[in-house]
């Protein structure tokens, strides 16, 4: 009891100071370093990851946004090493896990890793679930395989997993295919793929999207739990800024199949150094303004990265961009722990009027009232409704 208070003491204040968690201090569980991916296509060679790096520590959860097509999903699968083996080129880079260099170990070495130490959460269940196949047994084969389970404790797990991701009658649904469940349904189950063995790390591809909102508060706590109990990394892919400000210890922003910002939630949140970063954070619906407040958009579209523009990839779209953004920006530390790709980013603040935006003030109401301040309409918890004051009285009346 008196350790579970002291880390989380030490989290606290590791969030207040912007430096990783004491645990998070020491050797990292994954790193990655100067990562280079490319597809050859008959159009070209697309550059979908260039020089990436960034470490995942045990025990905190790392969130990757950006737009669609900016390398976040292709890094992670990149980390599994599930790449397409007909187009894909890992052209240089190290991926570290565990103090062992994935890159270089052969398929069998790989696959005793995957599923067991190293796991991911897909994006598509449709698509990742086996048809063919019960739920139940794509379920149970990771722990038969990995666990050394019997049918008996394998199945019992499978119960226990399926419970906890919110899926009722769990008895039943092992003997059920994955067409006969929801998009939701199917969600959940690969959630419970995931977290069957315990692995040590976690890359999870926007692992709510088909989910409701209650439930992805439920499989989202139940994560973030997991990850602290058990010490498990966590890399979470999503498009969803208000699940990266209420659950994520640091932020890693990319565009273009580079990275242009990255550090503490509160520092990325409360001030972004990258205007992209701020375009983005100024694009999302507020809870706190009113309807006729106009949204802010980023101008242009992402470039193409069969022939991707010189220097810094954002700049045809930047608005603070000058002559010396041709050149390709150093990723440098502007102040403790939080970095950046751009050259003016120790002026961005005064350039930028748009008003500033304090995660740690987010993260307080988002506590109480269920909710982050970053968090779309549609995905706002229903509140009780306050009836008007009429209605009260005609109530007392009638009592």
């Amino acid at each position: 009891m008196q350790h579970g208070i002291a880390a989380a003491t030490g989290l606290a204040q590791s969030q207040a100071t912007g430096t990783p968690p004491a645990k998070a201090i020491g050797q990292p569980i994954l790193e990655i370093e100067d990562l280079h991916v490319h597809f050859v296509t008959s159009h070209g060679t697309v550059r979908a990851v260039e020089g990436l790096s960034y470490a995942v520590h045990p025990g905190e959860m790392v969130a990757i946004v950006g737009e669609s097509g900016s390398g976040k999903s292709v890094s992670a699968l990149a980390v599994m090493r599930l790449l397409p083996p007909n187009t894909a080129r890992i052209r240089s880079g190290v991926v570290r896990f565990d103090g062992r260099e994935l890159l270089k170990l052969d398929d069998e070495e790989m696959r005793q890793i995957r599923g067991r130490d190293v796991s991911m959460i897909f994006q598509e269940p449709m698509t990742s679930l086996n048809p063919v196949l019960t739920i139940g047994l794509q379920i149970m084969e990771p722990l038969l395989i990995h666990m050394n389970m019997t049918d008996a404790q394998a199945k019992a797990r499978a119960i226990e997993l399926l419970t906890l991701v919110g899926i009722t009658d769990p008895e039943s649904r092992l003997a059920q295919y994955p067409h006969q469940l929801s998009g939701g349904m199917r969600q959940r189950v690969m959630i419970a793929i995931g977290l069957a063995c315990n692995p040590k790390l976690l890359i999870a591809d926007e692992p709510t999207t088909a989910l409701d909102v209650t439930i992805q508060a439920q499989i989202l706590e139940l994560m973030k739990d997991l990850s602290r109990r058990l010490n498990i990394a966590v890399i979470i892919i999503t498009h969803n800024l208000g699940i990266v400000a209420r659950y994520a210890d640091r932020v890693n922003v990319m565009y273009a199949a580079r990275l242009v910002e990255r550090g503490m939630a509160e520092q990325v949140f409360g001030r972004p150094l990258h205007p992209y970063s701020r375009g983005l954070l100024a694009a999302v619906p507020r809870l706190d303004q009113g309807r006729t407040n106009k949204l802010a958009t980023i101008d242009g579209s992402p470039p193409n990265l069969l022939n991707p523009p010189e220097g810094c990839r954002f700049r045809p779209r930047c608005r603070f961009a000058v002559e010396a953004c041709i050149n390709v920006p150093p990723f440098v530390e502007v102040e403790p722990g939080h970095h950046a790709a751009c050259i003016r980013a120790h002026e961005i603040e005064a350039l930028d009027a748009g008003p500033r935006r304090y995660l740690r003030r987010t993260r307080l109401r988002s506590r109480r009232r269920g909710y982050s301040r970053y968090s779309s309409r549609e995905q706002v918890l229903p509140r009780r409704r306050r009836l008007p004051e009429g209605c009260l009285q005609a109530r007392a009346r009638s009592q």
